[in-house]
């Protein structure tokens, strides 16, 4: 269980998904440019835990980023990267998970794929794909993750960008 969940929603008249993970038994995060998802009528969150409820959420001011908070302790929590990220993470493996479309047009299903770490600065890192698909529409707000120095799998940040032809472009 990697503890990623789907937020669907409809904004618009248009069917809207994004991704969201838990770092915390009761704070996830997803991507801030999910919010209108979140707060469409009728809206689903769709999490790990059963019967964890929606208490708050905050857009943060500068990064498209929201934490969601959760009443309870119920969530299953991805560990955090606790080492400083510099020029030995270029290079490196990520994998972005999320409950978007695929190239296909699926939605709903986890789905991960592996990307580059390219870049990165105090706010963002850029990944490019290593195969012909990448993140797609809907995996907004998921997890990136990596193997840190002792191998343990953890989160490097949230995804807040994909694209809608699941090709990186």
């Amino acid at each position: 269980d990697v503890s990623v969940f789907a937020i669907r929603g409809t904004v618009d008249e248009v069917e809207s998904s994004c991704s969201a993970f838990a770092i915390t038994p009761t704070i996830a995060l997803t991507a801030a440019h999910c919010a209108p998802v979140l707060e469409a009528p009728h809206a689903v969150l769709l999490t790990p835990a059963a019967g964890a409820t929606l208490v708050r959420l905050a857009v943060h001011p500068d990064l498209d980023l929201m934490p969601l908070e959760f009443d309870g302790e119920s969530l299953p929590a991805l560990p955090r990267v606790r080492e400083a990220l510099d020029e030995r993470w270029l290079g490196r493996d990520a994998i972005v998970a999320g409950h978007g479309r695929t190239d296909r047009y699926q939605a709903g299903t986890l789905h991960f794929t592996t990307q580059t770490i390219a870049g990165f600065d105090a706010d963002h890192i850029e990944a490019r794909p290593t195969g012909a698909l990448g993140a797609c529409e809907g995996d907004s707000g998921g997890p990136m993750l990596a193997r840190d120095g002792a191998g343990r799998l953890v989160v490097l940040g949230v995804l807040s960008t994909a694209s809608v032809s699941c090709r990186g472009a």
